[in-house]
């Protein structure tokens, strides 16, 4: 799939609902998803929320339901 240069990346896509978190109907008016080329989870978005010196701080990932330990 090619990448649309006018689509926003993720961290901006979580950005943008974040500000409009208490008017839904404008974020789902504004909002859409980013279609990268490619997209690594760690790279790009993960280590993104490290460099906010805010965000940086909090856990980036909650694990809300059992881990299937595979055994």
């Amino acid at each position: 799939m090619p990448t649309d240069t006018t689509a926003p990346s993720f961290t901006e896509a979580r950005a943008l609902l974040l500000r409009l978190r208490d008017d839904p109907a404008a974020a789902v008016q504004a909002f859409r998803w980013p279609r990268p080329a490619e997209f690594n989870w760690a790279l790009d978005h993960f280590d993104q929320l490290a460099l906010d010196p805010v965000q940086g701080a909090r856990p980036a990932l909650w694990i809300t339901g059992e881990v299937d330990s595979g055994s």
